[in-house]
């Protein structure tokens, strides 16, 4: 499957590895939606309820304060397992032209976009092994929209990791736009591969060049940055293909036109 990355100008300086591409995998308070900033703040009083019913069936009465707050820390201590600290997200998407996306993402157009295999990633992200692994259990799919937030009924076995998904691939309607793919993927492993301007550590994954597809130069990117990202194709990569943006002139459109490859192999100055 095909997806897109959207990235401003200055991410060239960790993505672009030796033959190789990295993707990073975002602490989840460092994500644009403040209800998804941290798992644990989402235990809503009806999950609650509901666990509570199901002992209460079982125990055949009513539950006293002791128990209700015994439950209540049961479920925080289990979900802190998935806390930020543990999980990254990569966010990507399968709309390639989404002026919206290249505003937000791309730094009001001067940054790039990147078109990836996502089979790229299967011997790693997709392993049986780590979804057989429920305390590193990796998850990927589509992020469904919604005006209302998940409420999750657990039933008679508390699934955490079933709440974790409902929770992770759950987002406001009014991101609908972005048709996101998400992979959930545990820091620990994961690359270290710098930190970035705000003092943050950068987490990734490396992408072999040949998934690498093509890129896409934003309608205001620099001069500058087309001849990095030449010169690194050019001295990479075999296949990958380079275009820019340029806007439509009959509607609110934009269109890609390829950009020759061949024109330059210097070192370009950074």
């Amino acid at each position: 499957m095909k997806v897109f990355k959207y990235y401003p100008p200055e991410a060239f300086d960790y993505i672009f590895k030796e033959k190789n591409i990295s993707l990073r995998f975002s602490q989840t308070d460092l994500l644009n939606d403040p209800f998804e900033q941290k798992t644990v703040k989402d235990i809503d009083i009806k999950t609650i309820q509901s666990i509570e019913n199901e002992i209460i069936k079982k125990k055949g009465g009513k539950l006293n304060l002791e128990e209700k707050e015994f439950i209540l820390k049961s479920i925080k201590d289990n979900l802190k397992i998935h806390d930020k600290n543990d999980f990254g997200v990569l966010s990507l998407t399968q709309n390639d032209k989404n002026r919206a996306m290249w505003a937000h993402y791309s730094k009001n157009h001067s940054g790039f976009m990147i078109e990836i295999d996502l089979d790229g990633l299967q011997p790693h992200i997709f392993s049986t092994k780590m979804k057989e692994d429920k305390k590193n259990a990796s998850f990927s799919g589509f992020v469904k929209y919604r005006k209302e937030r998940p409420k999750v009924i657990l039933g008679k076995k508390i699934n955490i990791i079933s709440y974790l998904n409902k929770l992770c691939f759950t987002k406001d309607h009014i991101w609908k736009y972005e048709n996101e793919y998400r992979v959930v993927y545990p820091f620990k492993n994961l690359d270290i591969l710098g930190v970035d301007s705000n003092g943050v550590t950068i987490f990734g994954s490396l992408l072999n060049e040949e998934y690498l597809c093509n890129i896409v130069l934003g309608i205001k990117s620099s001069e500058a940055l087309e001849k990095r990202i030449t010169h690194w194709l050019n001295n990479n990569t075999k296949n990958t293909t380079l275009h820019r943006a340029f806007p439509c002139e009959q509607t609110f459109e934009f269109y890609y036109e390829e950009v020759d490859l061949r024109h330059t192999s210097d070192t370009p100055s950074t």
